[in-house]
């Protein structure tokens, strides 16, 4: 193979990994974040309500687990149904009956 096949070859590879990047960058671009949001009765059975709870130090790492079952990445909020819902605005929420927790989760 002389320097210019070499060369050629360079560029077509190189070219169809840009395309190859610039379809992936569409295609995440495009997609838009998605939540949702679960109500825990305070009767669940587990405990995991004193997780819940403000100031608690298992909190996060629970409601990101919570998500994470529920094929989400993330939790955004969470806490006592009563507090959360006035403080985050989440106005989209299941009814929940009182004593229950929330766990909002993004995509």
């Amino acid at each position: 193979m002389s320097h210019l096949e070499y060369r050629k070859a360079l560029q077509l590879i190189l070219s169809l990994m840009m395309a190859s990047l610039f379809l992936m960058a569409m295609h995440f671009s495009v997609r838009a974040d998605q939540t949702q949001t679960f109500v825990i009765p305070a009767s669940d059975g587990y405990g995991i309500g004193e997780c819940l709870l403000p100031g608690s130090a298992c909190g996060q790492t629970l409601a990101d687990a919570w998500c994470e079952a529920h094929g989400l990445s993330k939790s955004t909020a969470y806490g006592p149904a009563e507090d959360i819902t006035a403080s985050t605005g989440i106005s989209d929420s299941p009814k929940a009956e009182p004593g229950s927790f929330i766990v909002k989760c993004q995509e």
